[in-house]
């Protein structure tokens, strides 16, 4: 699932992606996929009552092959629609050395997530452990994944969210602040910007919510 879900990550976007940026898609595409495979074999175990089994003998050479195969097509067949992307926005080519850092990137991002969730999990048992000082089993691995969840939340909206998007937001701002030369003002009436359309132009030099408030 990991491998799969790292290989839709090279489907097209909206915008194109830089190297690094695909990388870091790639690496946390990658980390979901992880999950779910290893949330999906959970419960088919737990429900055909099955022990975890040891994959037969040249099962891990398979996979790398194949994995190596599929990871090599997807970064071809993405650098195509990156391209196009790219000539259908005027954007520049960036520099093709930069791909290497794409998979160095993505095994990053990806082995960090990974360690993170795993050093979760091993949150998760000593809180139940200890727990089950003062009560049942069963309760005691309930309120053990319950905290251990809502400490993370708390962790991650309160101090890894709310400083790098107040960042990436006062980043892009600074670039909002005048028309950038050779974008003239749309004569359509069709066009976002044009005559008779609900925003007004922006001014070369003026944001657009001081000439609002003006």
């Amino acid at each position: 699932m990991a491998l799969v879900f790292a290989c839709l990550a090279f489907t097209p976007s909206l915008l194109p992606r830089s190297a690094v940026l695909q990388g870091v898609v790639c690496g946390i595409s990658a980390t979901i996929g992880y999950g779910v495979g290893v949330a999906g074999a959970w419960t088919w175990r737990a429900f055909a009552d099955r022990d975890l089994r040891p994959p037969r003998q040249g099962a891990w050479r398979v996979f790398a092959i194949s994995a190596a195969v599929a990871l090599v097509l997807a970064l071809a067949v993405g650098q195509w629609w990156q391209g196009q992307l790219r000539d259908l926005m005027g954007a520049p080519t960036p520099n093709p050395l930069l791909l290497v850092l794409l998979p160095l990137v993505a095994v990053a991002i990806f082995t960090g997530l990974v360690a993170l969730s795993r050093s979760l999990r091993g949150a998760y048992h000593r809180v139940a452990v200890r727990l089950q000082r003062w009560m049942g089993r069963r309760a005691a691995r309930a309120l053990g994944w319950v905290a251990v969840v809502f400490g993370t939340y708390l962790l991650v909206s309160g101090l890894l969210l709310d400083d790098p998007a107040g960042l990436a937001d006062r980043s892009f701002s600074v670039r909002n602040t005048a028309t950038a030369e050779g974008v003239e003002q749309p004569t359509s009436t069709l066009r976002s910007g044009g005559p008779g359309g609900g925003a007004p132009a922006v001014r070369r030099g003026v944001r657009p919510l001081d000439q609002a408030g003006a």
